[in-house]
């Protein structure tokens, strides 16, 4: 998100978050290139069809959308909306997956919410806060 609210005017968002994907995606190639000494297909040929999968439903997309969403709304409302991603995971993983969760992980999300609502209350003319 950072830089993104001057870039994406300049760049337009496909542009942007298509020159931010390939930029990503070579880094990750060079990396697995430097990791198994060039060697690009040695996993088995269902490990590649779950990755192009994922990689296209869990990054891709969002990451259009997420621009798309930086145009709209600009980057520092983007963010504050973000800020929610992990709160809905942890959520989604208590009712769903039955995953335990301590006083701890409540405390965070307790924090999270507050710091989101006294980001978004701030930011208000001060007619608006009641």
């Amino acid at each position: 998100l950072v830089g993104s609210g001057q870039l994406l005017p300049r760049l337009g968002t496909l542009r942007f978050t298509s020159l931010a994907m390939t930029t990503a995606c070579l880094a990750v190639l060079a990396h697995h290139g430097i990791l198994y000494h060039w060697r690009l297909f040695h996993f088995p040929m269902a490990v590649y069809g779950l990755a192009l999968l994922m990689a296209v439903a869990a990054t891709v997309i969002p990451s259009f959308l997420i621009s798309e969403g930086i145009r709209a709304i600009g980057s520092g409302n983007a963010s504050i909306v973000g800020s929610i991603g992990p709160i809905s995971t942890i959520v989604l993983a208590y009712f769903f997956l039955g995953e335990k969760l301590g006083w701890l992980q409540w405390l965070g999300t307790a924090l999270v919410i507050v710091g989101v609502l006294l980001t978004t209350l701030s930011k208000r003319p001060s007619g608006q806060n009641r």
